[in-house]
């Protein structure tokens, strides 16, 4: 797929193999264009490794963005972490009782309106760069709550707001 922006994921699928008394696990991966034209490319694969990753991206260019699975950090081009993902680990320490986590969520939503908005508005090129200008600023205040978080009494121990912190550099492009 040529395309500035590319998604990717993978998700595990149950496969019946016959003459097998249990079904096996095998993977489903999915790229889908970000920008222009949408189109969607799946592969079915028995495994989850690093290789099937390559197979599929490996002469890829632009911008991948994907989740923190650890099969995408060897490709040789640009990687930008999910804010689905991201927004997960928000919504379940919220959901875990850690209130202090609402404050982020809310600066994800603001991100997705942001990006709703750019997207009915704008064409392509001008999408992107009014996305980037506004979310930008978001994203800024979503990385120094996080560190708010992770020094308030009790709240350091949390995985699930410590991920985004440690994803730093792949959420601010």
């Amino acid at each position: 797929m040529q395309c500035d922006i590319l998604h990717a994921d993978e998700t595990f699928i149950k496969l019946m193999v016959k003459g097998a008394k249990k079904c096996k696990q095998a993977y489903m991966w999915c790229r889908l264009t970000g920008v222009g034209p949408p189109m969607i490319a799946f592969h079915f694969s028995p495994s989850r490794s690093r290789d099937v990753a390559k197979s599929l991206l490996g002469d890829y260019t632009g911008t991948i963005i994907r989740d923190s699975y650890t099969a995408y950090e060897k490709l040789d081009c640009e990687v930008a972490c999910c804010w689905a993902h991201v927004r997960r680990r928000f919504l379940q320490a919220v959901e875990r009782g850690y209130t202090k986590a609402e404050a982020p969520l809310k600066l994800i939503q603001a991100l997705y309106r942001i990006e709703r908005v750019a997207k009915e508005r704008a064409e392509k090129k001008e999408r992107i760069r009014l996305s980037f200008m506004r979310a930008r600023r978001h994203v800024g205040n979503l990385r120094s709550l996080s560190g708010n978080f992770l020094n308030s009494a009790g709240f350091s121990k949390e995985r699930n707001v410590r991920h985004p912190r440690s994803r730093k550099p792949s959420l601010m492009r």
